[in-house]
């Protein structure tokens, strides 16, 4: 067998490589560039990287992090089984036993034991190719486009609301502060208006009322 590495400074691992002994199994292929001047929705991931999962056996990333993992995306669209790890962005797309076999982060043993599977188990490898090839059409481009279509319309509907929310909640407290100070006004003056003169009874009205 013979383990290609992709990716930039992939070229590190072979100093460990040749302390083991295992160098001659190893090719070190280097980061691929993308052409800018090539439609990137049309020309991502670039053909020598399709090439390279249609010809893999097994996609092994030992990853740590990933913020989305496009790069499973692409090895379940090429029918490719995959080997990785529960690292946050991995876990959101494969699912261990489904579409993909997973290990614990810096589980190495784990992690070959996985790929020794899956070069035994054919059928397995096929339930994985198969359930990784129905996953992938979730993710294709007219849905996710449909999908932040629908999630802006509702983003800006909901923000239409709460602003009219907004403006109906002031619009009641000013139309409670001017009751209030026609309120106000109507028990300072009712007194002058019920009894034009002092007399008693206003004196007592002011005790109960001191608003003046």
């Amino acid at each position: 067998f013979l383990w290609v590495l992709v990716g930039k400074e992939s070229e590190k691992i072979l100093d460990e490589a040749r302390s083991l002994g295992v160098q001659s199994y190893i090719r070190i292929e280097p980061e691929v560039r993308v052409d800018q001047s090539l439609d990137l929705i049309e020309n991502m991931p670039p053909q020598i990287i399709i090439d390279m999962y249609m010809n893999a056996d097994i996609f092994c990333f030992p990853t740590i992090v990933e913020s989305f993992g496009n790069i499973y995306l692409e090895a379940m669209a090429a029918g490719t089984p995959i080997v990785t790890t529960n690292a946050p962005g991995a876990k959101d797309l494969v699912k261990n036993g489904y579409n993909g076999l997973v290990s614990n982060i810096y589980d190495t043993k784990h992690m070959a034991q996985n790929i020794k599977l899956l070069l035994q188990d054919v059928n397995l490898t096929n339930k994985l190719i198969k359930n990784g090839l129905e996953e992938v059409t979730r993710y294709n481009k007219d849905i996710i486009i449909n999908m932040y279509d629908h999630l802006y319309k509702r983003a800006i509907r909901e923000n239409f609301a709460q602003r009219d929310w907004t403006l109906n909640v002031i619009k009641n407290l000013l139309f409670s502060l001017l009751l209030l100070l026609f309120i106000s006004g109507l028990l300072t003056e009712l007194p002058r208006l019920i009894f034009p003169t002092p007399s008693y009874f206003r004196i007592i009205y002011y005790y109960l009322f001191p608003l003046t």
